[in-house]
């Protein structure tokens, strides 16, 4: 029983977002797998977003916060869509630092892990700037998962360094955009958020979990399915921001 408390509790960070990856691949280090930035066209409008959040696995019945990370976009303002005046095609990247877990499973079990998160491709969709300082937003992005470091009372549990969903999970970041919010300075570190967005997002099965045995049935038996909520705070770090 304590090594399933422990996988349960490595399976609940599956929700801090989500991701994807060949069941054989190497493992994915800290870092962003985007692709590689378009060069900069006139008229681009560059937006940058501090992450923060929570997210609550419906499957374990509990929550856990995620980020601090950062959200760069690119409103491609000299692409709109000439039959819908105001809208623009919009990209962005998004860089999460590994996060620590910490859980108590059947009430009495502390499990520690780490997780991390690695955008795959590019984040895209449109950005409706008619009623500008507010921006609609619609855009979609895939994340690698990868869970490792797992310890049951401080005990390692190997769960290998490829332990991670099978296939890409689908992040959507939908709603209205306040870009009038105040931005994020050393005197006021947390303003009030640009945007708050509430998604439900589905869990695939996973793979690659376990060295000694193959854990990867029972993580997928605890944590996944569908009707996963996350909630998404976004806040301003600056609007107009020069290219990097």
């Amino acid at each position: 029983m304590a090594r399933a408390c422990a996988l349960a509790v490595a399976a609940g960070t599956v929700g801090a977002l989500v991701a994807s990856g060949p069941q054989a691949a190497q493992p994915v280090p800290d870092a962003q797998r985007a692709a590689a930035a378009a060069p900069a066209e006139p008229g681009d409008f560059r937006v940058n977003f501090r992450v923060d959040g929570w997210t609550r696995i419906a499957k374990l019945g509990s929550a856990m916060r995620v980020g601090s990370g950062q959200f760069k976009s690119v409103i491609k303002q000299g692409q709109e869509d000439p039959g819908n005046p105001g809208i623009y095609p919009v990209t962005g990247t998004l860089t999460m630092p590994p996060a620590s877990g910490y859980f108590v499973v059947f009430r009495f079990v502390p499990v520690t892990n780490t997780n991390s998160f690695v955008q795959v491709g590019t984040a895209s969709g449109t950005a409706n700037m008619n009623d500008f300082p507010t921006v609609h937003a619609d855009i979609k992005l895939a994340l690698d998962l990868v869970i490792t470091d797992v310890k049951q009372n401080n005990v390692p549990l190997n769960v290998g360094a490829n332990c991670r969903s099978k296939t890409p999970i689908a992040v959507s970041i939908k709603g209205d955009l306040d870009l009038s919010a105040p931005k994020i300075t050393p005197q006021n570190p947390n303003p009030k958020p640009a945007a708050t967005i509430d998604s439900e997002y589905t869990i695939p099965p996973l793979v690659g979990c376990g060295v000694t045995e193959d854990l990867t049935p029972l993580l997928t038996g605890l944590v996944s399915g569908p009707k996963n909520l996350l909630r998404t705070e976004l806040r301003l770090e600056c609007a107009g921001c020069p290219a990097t």
